[in-house]
């Protein structure tokens, strides 16, 4: 039967119709109606209800590095998926039988401006339909591929089917659940909830928003210093802060199918969830 298969290409948070389909539904378990884009001038509230899925963990850590990288260069597969909200941080032990792991450290020598240690394995990937394995396992290749390229983090990743999971979803203690939906078997998804994984809706998060705006050092200086040319072209991601709610950030959260616009899409998610760890572990250390 099939394995979960080692990422080693090296470069590399409801249901909302959005094109073919919506990237940030609410998850089995949150509980909450997953995140809606940010209002008038960007600021979370003025434009509708926020997401009320995805506790705070306060048992949650800061997963280790996380640096900011504004090289350009570096492409990103898969199309826009779908992505569910955070689970609480008390989410299911891991199961044994997922054979295998993705996300090798990239190489350098192939592009990528850092090596990192994001990693997966499937969890009883025999069961599965056969048809499942090979989406999910090309969408958490590509993820993995993009976080291991554009940042230094590390991180296991179980990965689990679950067909009662409307959409997909994961927590901080590094289980990540796609459901039946074969269109949210997207990188962007992927993506997305992996950034769940390290701690993004989790403890501290609402510590570090001030407003609906985030007001750690680390983004704000990446937002402030990117290139207009390694933006994407909607109005939200021109800005120079981000904006989040209680589980989600914008822009370049990927929680929708129209905020995958290009590669840059993917690259400034994983630079963005690197410096959001380096804000957050400045604040458990006082220095925020």
């Amino acid at each position: 039967m099939s394995a979960a298969r080692l990422s080693v290409l090296g470069v590399a948070l409801c249901f909302l119709a959005c094109g073919s389909q919506a990237t940030d539904g609410d998850g089995a378990g949150t509980g909450g109606s997953g995140g809606v884009a940010p209002g008038s001038g960007g600021l979370v509230g003025s434009g509708g209800a926020l997401g009320s899925g995805g506790a705070l963990g306060s048992g949650g850590t800061v997963a280790s590095g996380g640096s900011i990288s504004e090289g350009s260069g570096g492409t990103a597969s898969g199309g826009a998926g779908a992505s569910g909200g955070a689970l609480s941080s008390s989410g299911g032990a891991e199961s044994t039988g997922g054979a295998g792991s993705g996300g090798e450290d990239s190489g350098v020598g192939d592009g990528c401006p850092f090596s990192g240690h994001v990693e997966y394995q499937l969890n009883d990937p025999e069961g599965w339909p056969s048809d499942v394995t090979p989406l999910i396992t090309a969408a958490m290749d590509g993820a993995i591929e993009q976080y291991n390229c554009y940042a230094d983090l590390t991180k296991t990743i179980t990965v689990n089917y679950n067909p009662g999971v409307p959409t997909a979803e994961a927590n901080v203690d590094g289980w990540l659940s796609f459901g039946a939906d074969k269109g949210y078997m997207q990188v962007a998804t992927a993506m997305h909830e992996v950034a769940h994984t390290l701690g993004v809706g989790y403890f501290p998060w609402a510590e570090l928003l001030e407003d609906g705006r985030w007001i750690g050092s680390n983004v704000d200086g990446f937002m402030q210093n990117l290139p207009a040319e390694e933006r994407d072209p909607d109005m939200y991601s021109q800005r120079d802060y981000i904006t989040g709610d209680t589980q989600h950030f914008w822009p370049y959260g990927l929680n929708q199918a129209s905020e995958h616009q290009s590669d840059w899409s993917l690259i400034n998610h994983v630079r963005i969830v690197a410096a959001m760890q380096r804000d957050k572990q400045a604040y458990l250390d006082g220095d925020l």
